[in-house]
């Protein structure tokens, strides 16, 4: 896939990315999409991890290869690397930017979030979870304790818990969840299957208003599962910035609790067509 070295004998990819090559040898799949997946697979996949760990801190600066500015190293690692983290949280309850056991597998994250063309990329937890299934086969959940502690965070709150990202919440955030809302509302109202069109926009108004100036407005009876059908289906970035969503999501909880306790339809496992963008199209509204 890419050269040990250069010609030069200058690094390459491969010195100290070489060590990465092997985070597919063993891979995270294998202790996330094998039902009978063991202790075994996990001391591997730390063994693996640990070396990143190691070769992070080897240079001065935060990158791969070190110095000021992240090289194509980095840029290729960082999708993988990204959900490894989000998929490995939700469904093993296995934090792997903790600062205190991997300080610059961390320093490495806050680096990349400190530039603007990352923070732009950028997904959460949530998006990066509930997306990888249809893609990697299924991923199973290891049902202990601190997974499902760790999942219910993830799905339910409250998300500013959510180890996704190190960034204070921008001043920005709230309005720019409105703000996508708002564009998009007719659609949102007609694409959701939780009820007919008048309850959810009713609902969708009294989210916004909580999330605008945080007033309590009592939902119409029957919403809460249009709500949370919604909240279930931020996704980052594609709809709003990591911040956003998670404000969103916020206040369709805390609205769509004041209505009741009913779920939405369950996010699927095996497919996300219900992410079909051509439901989103402006034109969708009208037909």
């Amino acid at each position: 896939m890419f050269r040990a070295s250069r010609d030069d004998g200058e690094p390459g990819l491969a010195d100290p990315p070489n060590l990465l090559l092997t985070c597919s040898r063993p891979t995270p799949e294998q202790w996330l999409c094998y039902p009978d997946s063991t202790v075994h697979e996990q001391r591997q996949f730390e063994a693996t991890l640990a070396r990143f760990e190691a070769e992070l801190g080897a240079k001065p600066g935060p990158w791969i290869l070190g110095g000021d500015s992240p090289s194509l190293a980095d840029l290729i690692f960082v999708p993988y690397v990204e959900r490894m983290a989000a998929s490995l949280f939700y469904y093993k309850g296995f934090e792997m930017k903790d600062a205190s056991v991997r300080p610059n597998v961390a320093r490495w994250f806050q680096a990349l979030e400190e530039r603007s063309t990352y923070r732009g990329t950028q997904s959460d937890y949530h998006t990066h979870s509930h997306d990888l299934p249809p893609q990697m086969g299924g991923c199973f959940a290891s049902g202990t304790a601190e997974q499902r502690q760790c999942a219910s965070l993830v799905d339910q709150g409250p998300w500013q818990n959510v180890p996704d990202t190190s960034l204070s919440e921008p001043p920005t955030a709230r309005v720019e969840a409105m703000y996508r809302v708002c564009k998009h509302k007719d659609v949102l109202v007609q694409a959701n299957p939780c009820g007919g069109a008048p309850l959810i926009d009713e609902a969708l108004r009294c989210a916004l208003t909580r999330l605008a100036n945080g007033d309590a407005i009592t939902p119409p009876p029957g919403s809460d599962a249009a709500l949370r059908y919604l909240r279930d289906r931020v996704n980052v970035p594609r709809d709003m910035s990591l911040w956003a969503a998670r404000r969103l999501r916020e206040a369709l909880e805390e609205t769509a609790a004041m209505a009741g306790t009913v779920a939405g339809p369950p996010i699927p496992k095996d497919h996300r067509r219900d992410q079909d963008p051509r439901r989103f199209r402006p034109s969708a509204a009208a037909r």
